[in-house]
């Protein structure tokens, strides 16, 4: 339904991995941006797959300094 969404992380610790699931809706495909301490391969921001009830999943790891590494796997059906 076109729902923008950034994520934002506060309180990580060096060492701490997580996963977060995007699965899009039947109605559009929405946004979604990320603060400026995440990093991704090649430089340019994850973009979430926009086809009907796509899932992409995110894994991230922290660094010491607060950098956020994210390695994406998109459009699992």
């Amino acid at each position: 339904n076109g729902v923008d969404t950034e994520l934002q992380l506060t309180n990580q610790s060096a060492g701490q991995t997580f996963q977060v699931q995007i699965t899009n809706n039947a109605t559009g495909a929405g946004t979604i941006s990320f603060d400026s301490q995440f990093l991704f391969e090649g430089g340019t921001a994850f973009t979430a797959t926009a086809s009907t009830s796509a899932v992409d999943v995110l894994t991230f790891t922290c660094f010491a300094g607060g950098d956020v590494v994210c390695v994406s796997a998109a459009n699992f059906s």
